[in-house]
């Protein structure tokens, strides 16, 4: 039972079917394993639903290394099915202290890996992993912002490359172009020429046969002298 194995002993009840139980089991094994320094102890605690049910809920809490943010995870009834209701206290526990996006005024968690929830995907090392990297980004200093007129000029200037980058490239196609039509001239000529050639070579070999046949008919004494 998942209440002795967490050492939750003296619960008798727990809003989980036996399958689920084993599951939570290990999902919270493998986040004590994943953040060994961050102490996630998993207590059975009361909860109240927004709709103002009561239950028995498993809670996971720790603090992520990055800033020290403490986390509640609640692992509804429908869990792993269903995504953990996530609490996380606003950074520097100031009200006046910049609050994330993926924070509500009353502090639950509404991160994408929440939203996007599926098992048996899904679980408590990686939803733990995508926090982690929220608080980091958060935690990030601004980058400096660009006026107008800077953001226009680095425009204009991409547009400037972007139209040298093209004339260089017709330029370049035209240097082909000509290059190309100068080799078809070439080869033209050079056909030409062979085939004066070849049909010299053949005037040549047919004078030279006419020339024998008419000898050997002058030696068989088959042509007529001339008077």
């Amino acid at each position: 039972m998942v209440a002795s194995s967490l050492g939750l002993g003296g619960h008798t009840y727990l809003p989980y079917p036996q399958a689920a139980c084993r599951e939570i089991e290990h999902h919270h094994l493998s986040l004590s394993a994943a953040f060994p320094s961050s102490s996630f102890e998993a207590t059975l605690s009361p909860f109240t639903h927004d709709d103002g049910r009561d239950a028995i809920l498993v809670n996971a809490a720790g603090t992520l290394p990055v800033a020290g943010s403490h986390v509640s995870v609640w692992l509804v009834e429908a869990y792993p099915h269903a995504p953990p209701i996530v609490f996380m206290p606003v950074p520097g526990g100031s009200e006046t202290a910049r609050r994330p996006a993926y924070i509500d005024s009353s502090g639950a968690v509404t991160a994408p890996y929440l939203r996007h929830w599926r098992w048996p995907e899904s679980d408590l090392v990686g939803l733990v992993q995508s926090l982690e990297v929220l608080v980091r980004l958060h935690h990030q200093p601004p980058m400096p912002q660009q006026s107008g007129e800077e953001c226009a000029t680095r425009e204009v200037r991409r547009l400037d490359d972007a139209g040298t980058d093209t004339e260089r490239a017709l330029r370049a196609l035209r240097d082909d172009k000509d290059r190309l039509e100068q080799e078809l001239q070439m080869v033209s000529i050079k056909e030409a020429e062979l085939r004066d050639a070849v049909a010299a070579e053949r005037r040549a070999v047919e004078r030279e046969a006419a020339e024998v046949a008419l000898d050997r008919a002058l030696q068989a004494g088959r042509l007529p002298l001339c008077r």
